[in-house]
């Protein structure tokens, strides 16, 4: 984002840990912030707020959607928003399957669900004012297509497309995946019904998200499964048995972003 709108535009990261790549543009800026406390960000001043992968992460999520409300300006900012559903659909293996319910209610065990429901999020969101909300779904396949592993050069994202009401900006990490999930203007009322699908194949995920889903799933089963009580030694074998399942070239199992 900050590189499309160099020279007009000021692009602000934040995240709890103070990190930012080593080669970054100049118009933008990192900084570490719980966003869940108190903003110092500038109320009604910021044209996009993006939120990416937090569901898990906040507790509380209207006062978040209020917090970002009073920082957008009036008649003009955007909230986009982008989430996974991990619960597995068409087909999934009884290991996989058994990894999602697994995570899923270790997460809901810690007060952190990281199960989607939209029309809880469609509801947040209008409480909070804002309108001519959207929600677009995405269909990504755990297996590679054919069995057949991926290299790096497989994984390069495809161009993505902007327009004034949302923007989509791909790579093949999980902090930066392509595609709105959900986003609304804070003042535009079209009167539709805001609900659109996509197949994942228009934007290549069945060739970089199957190798991606392997390199994040250790990471994403580790603290939660552990701290729920699991042994090391029994994740370590769901997630092995996890992997194998994956292998079949028959699975046709895909989560929604």
């Amino acid at each position: 984002m900050a590189d499309r709108y160099a020279g007009r535009s000021e692009v602000w990261g934040v995240d709890l840990a103070p990190f930012q790549p080593h080669l970054i543009p100049s118009n933008a800026k990192f900084q570490s912030l719980d966003i869940e406390s108190h903003w110092h960000l500038g109320s009604d001043s910021w044209d996009l707020i993006h939120i990416r992968c937090l569901n898990g992460v906040v507790r509380n999520w209207p006062s978040l959607y209020n917090t970002v409300y009073d920082h957008l300006i009036p008649g003009v900012g955007h909230i986009e928003q982008i989430e996974m559903d991990w619960t597995p659909l068409d087909g999934a293996g009884p290991h996989l399957t058994n990894w999602s319910r697994t995570l899923l209610a270790c997460m809901d065990r810690a007060g952190r669900s990281l199960r989607i429901d939209a029309a809880e999020t469609y509801s947040a969101l209008q409480e909070a004012g804002f309108d001519d909300i959207r929600t677009t779904c995405y269909y990504f396949p755990f297996a590679r297509k054919g069995g057949q592993r991926t290299s790096n050069r497989d994984m390069q994202s495809p161009r993505q497309t902007s327009s004034p009401t949302a923007s989509t900006a791909g790579t093949t990490s999980f902090s930066s995946m392509p595609s709105p999930s959900a986003f609304s203007n804070r003042s535009i009322d079209d009167g539709g019904d805001g609900n659109d699908s996509d197949d994942s194949k228009s934007v290549g995920t069945d060739v970089w998200f199957p190798r991606a889903f392997e390199q994040w799933l250790e990471g994403l089963t580790l603290m939660p499964m552990l701290r729920a009580g699991y042994s090391l030694e029994a994740v370590y074998r769901l997630l092995e048995d996890v992997r194998q399942e994956l292998e079949d070239p028959t699975l046709n199992a895909k989560c929604t972003m």
